[in-house]
């Protein structure tokens, strides 16, 4: 067991310096594509300026004004009507009319150790001598004592921790449920230290100690997240995913509006607010507020089309992976790792006519901590926060006496056809960044305000 290190960023979060170069290969590939469109037949090169005689201008205009004399320009002229591939006076040239793999040479942004070595050779100035630098994906270091280039950390390592005696891979982990916006679900999946072996070789721990945590936590954050929480030296790793949303921005959301109105209606309540005006609460206090605490929201209709997997993949579209939607069994299941460290947990078709199912769910409402029991691995506990919204189009889903706070029940009716809008779920995701500006500055019409995270 190792002991945990020092935190420092790793050289794997930082940018791949291959990207403004191959943006450029891409901008180029694609040009090329437009021209054989015009004339199949045409000649195509790509020209690169190339003239350390003169300073080595780095782009056309620069290098015109750098032939200062008659002579220069002159001879500037007569290389512009030279088409021939290779170096000339004043520019590196290539012909791609049939292939491209000489200007990804150009660029070194092929795969492999030796075009990460061109690489560095092109830019060592601007990277420098042991400092490790990113090349798609693989983190390299130069070293002037043996003057070549070292492997610092390898790409596949890229989405595998080790916490405590155990690795993990962060994968898209494929789901055919019904309800989702999305195809996949963020996962952390339990690696054996022998498939490691097999797949990268029995040295494979060398280049995870920098991945190295003491164990996992549950920390909610959607504009203050911390993917790596430091407690006197020890490391933890954050389950909770990243907020995708960062564009938010001041605007209409006419079709979300439209969606959570049908939802939750405008039934009077105490105070002068409506059932609208608690829905609005329950979706700023899951942004805002996400640890506190907040109701069973259970769903009801023996009729389709009502919108409940309409609004479940609005959230999931808003929350991305820290929303899942599972069916009863999963929700049931005792393995509850994929949900355990989620904000939202949506159950479809749900039905909990038992005593003992609705004493869980009872305890999962108001749990502060969950004991999280992964298939195969050692359980361990971890704060919980979840929230949990049952749809099903039985009246009688959940067995609840008739007053129990900690349950929001709403009956939902059809939308009539003259209503339904094909394209709805498009619409929404099209209003996402306007309606989280909205809830990021409306004011609460419930009294309490917990810290913003």
């Amino acid at each position: 067991m190792p002991i945990a290190p020092r935190y420092r960023k790793n050289p794997l979060q930082g940018d791949d310096l291959t990207k403004r170069p191959r943006q450029f290969f891409r901008a180029i590939a694609a040009l090329r594509e437009e021209l054989q469109k015009v004339d199949p037949e045409m000649i195509i090169q790509f020209w690169h300026t190339s003239a350390p005689e003169i300073g080595n201008p780095k782009g056309l205009d620069d290098l015109i004004n750098a032939a200062t004399n008659a002579t220069e320009f002159e001879n500037l002229m007569e290389d512009f009507t030279e088409f021939k591939s290779g170096k000339t006076r004043y520019f590196q040239k290539f012909n791609i009319t049939s292939s491209l793999e000489k200007l990804r040479d150009h660029f070194a942004i092929g795969k492999g150790k030796a075009a990460a070595e061109a690489f560095f050779r092109r830019h060592a100035e601007r990277i420098g001598d042991e400092t490790p630098f990113n090349h798609l994906g693989t983190v390299y270091r130069w070293d002037p004592e043996k003057t070549e280039l070292v492997l610092v950390t390898p790409k596949w390592a890229q989405d595998l921790i080790w916490v405590g005696d155990n690795f993990f891979r962060l994968v898209d982990v494929p789901r055919a449920h019904e309800l989702g916006a999305v195809a996949s679900i963020k996962e952390m999946v339990n690696v054996k230290p022998t498939t490691l072996t097999a797949l990268y070789g029995k040295n494979y721990r060398k280049f995870l100690i920098d991945r190295y945590y003491t164990g996992f936590v549950n920390i909610p954050g959607h504009f203050n997240y911390q993917q790596q929480i430091d407690r006197n030296g020890n490391i933890f790793y954050n389950k909770y995913f990243p907020f995708a949303h960062h564009d938010i921005r001041q605007g209409n959301w006419p079709y979300i509006e439209k969606l959570l109105r049908h939802i939750f209606g405008a039934d009077p309540l105490p105070g002068g607010i409506t059932t609208y005006d608690m829905a609005l609460d329950y979706f700023q206090i899951l942004l805002l507020y996400p640890t506190e605490r907040l109701p069973v929201f259970a769903a009801f209709s023996p009729e389709n089309t009502t919108g409940k997997s309409t609004l479940a993949n609005l959230v999931i579209q808003i929350f991305g992976d820290n929303a899942v939607s599972v069916n009863a069994a999963e929700f049931q299941d005792k393995f509850n790792d994929s949900i355990s460290s989620r904000l939202l947990v949506i159950c479809d078709e749900t039905l909990i006519d038992n005593d003992a199912g609705m004493d869980r769910l009872k305890n999962l409402v108001t749990a502060k901590q969950v004991l999280v029991n992964p298939k195969g691995l050692a359980k361990y506990t971890i704060d919980h926060f979840a929230k949990y919204w049952m749809f099903s189009n039985r009246p009688n889903m959940l067995k609840v006496v008739k007053y129990d706070e900690r349950f929001w029940f709403r009956r939902i009716s059809a939308i009539p056809k003259g209503d339904q809008i094909p394209d709805m779920e498009q619409l929404m995701a099209s209003e996402i960044p306007a309606f989280l500006h909205f809830l990021r500055n409306r004011k609460l019409v419930t009294t309490k305000k917990p810290p913003v995270v």
